[in-house]
């Protein structure tokens, strides 16, 4: 894998937010061999880094050992909305149902709510 850092990366930008957590989550899979479905102990190498992790250092933070549970318990609930989607078509973005977008008088807006999803 390549360890270079990507130059021009930004947190706000979630490409480059993203991209990071899964070099770092594939980091910690290897090294520490912490699945990367392990939202919970994933999160806990990350915030105590891989060599205070391995070292055990989060288990003397009752409160950060609760804050692990709670991001655990989110990718549970996020796992379980997730599965229960129907499976994506080919074109499920020109086929999905376009949201509808209510005006400040609760009427709906017209208008093409994925232009470029789907080119309208």
């Amino acid at each position: 894998m390549d360890e270079r850092r990507k130059r021009r990366a930004r947190r706000d930008r979630i490409e480059d937010a993203t991209d990071f957590m899964g070099w770092y989550m594939d980091g910690t899979t290897r090294r520490l061999g912490i699945p990367k479905w392990d939202a919970t102990n994933q999160y806990l190498a990350y915030h105590e880094g891989r060599t205070g992790y391995s070292r055990g250092s989060h288990n003397a933070k009752p409160w950060l050992l609760a804050v692990a549970q709670r991001v655990g318990d989110r990718e549970q609930r996020y796992r379980a909305q997730l599965t229960s989607l129907p499976p994506l078509t080919e074109n499920w973005a020109r086929d999905a149902p376009a949201p509808r977008l209510w005006g400040g008088s609760g009427e709906a807006l017209s208008g093409c709510a994925w232009p470029l999803r789907t080119g309208c």
